[in-house]
């Protein structure tokens, strides 16, 4: 399940989103959107409310995954639909482990995004 949060709410810059045309996903321009990393971490939803159908779930998700460096203990994560990102990674890094999902590719895009960034002195 997603982790919970601490602390007090922080914006994040989640930087310039690519422009989408595909049909699913129709012509959007974003530029620099400012997020709410606490309205992000309340859009995760608990992976016990999607069902698995074939290699995908229904409705469709996007899970962020950490994956731990096991040469310097740092971790980075990677999102992508879930399951099957999951097992893409595991097979390449031996073991990802989700820690949000979502129902949105560009939340869980910009949470990977914001997840990856180091954190400010």
């Amino acid at each position: 399940m997603a982790s919970d949060a601490t602390g007090s709410i922080k914006r994040i810059d989640v930087g310039r989103a690519s422009d989408s045309t595909s049909p699913k996903h129709p012509h959007k321009s974003y530029c620099y959107a400012m997020i709410d990393l606490e309205d992000l971490i309340q859009r995760a939803i608990d992976p016990a409310s999607v069902k698995l159908e074939g290699t995908l779930t229904n409705p469709p998700s996007f899970g962020v995954y950490a994956i731990e460096n096991v040469d310097d203990g740092s971790t980075h994560f990677r999102f992508g639909n879930h399951p099957v990102r999951k097992q893409e990674l595991e097979d390449k890094f031996g073991n990802a482990e989700l820690e949000y999902l979502f129902l949105n590719r560009e939340d869980a895009a910009a949470m990977t995004s914001a997840l990856n960034r180091p954190e400010a002195d």
